[in-house]
């Protein structure tokens, strides 16, 4: 997540990555965003404004080189991660905050939360 409006106080969904028990990653996107990004939260997130590069920009072959994709938009991520969670079980701590940047509206999957109240 990465802070947009005043101060970066709103959260927006800005990276989605899926790994398995073993901790390979299974998938990993960026998401473009489309508000001015007023705080990165790199320390936290990892993510940095060159990782948002436009999939129609001129660097592309430069990032092609580089084995790095440009950011996909938040419909193109929300399908990506729809399809490869279809019929498969999250879980996760506290994974219900995960969840609510609403990709899981449409994810056909059970979740369960390993987190304590």
């Amino acid at each position: 997540m990465v802070g947009v409006g005043p101060m970066g106080r709103e959260s927006t969904l800005a990276r989605v990555s899926v790994v398995n028990y073993f901790g390979t990653v299974l998938l990993d996107e960026f998401v473009r965003q489309k508000e001015l990004v007023t705080d990165w939260r790199t320390q936290w997130s990892g993510v940095r404004a060159r990782d948002m590069i436009n999939g129609d920009s001129c660097c592309l072959r430069f990032l092609h080189a580089l084995t790095v994709s440009p950011a996909k938009t938040f419909e193109e991520v929300q399908a990506a991660v729809a399809e490869f969670m279809k019929d498969r079980v999250v879980i996760g701590h506290a994974i219900q905050n995960d969840l609510k940047v609403r990709i899981a509206i449409v994810l056909a999957c059970t979740w369960r939360t390993n987190s304590r109240r």
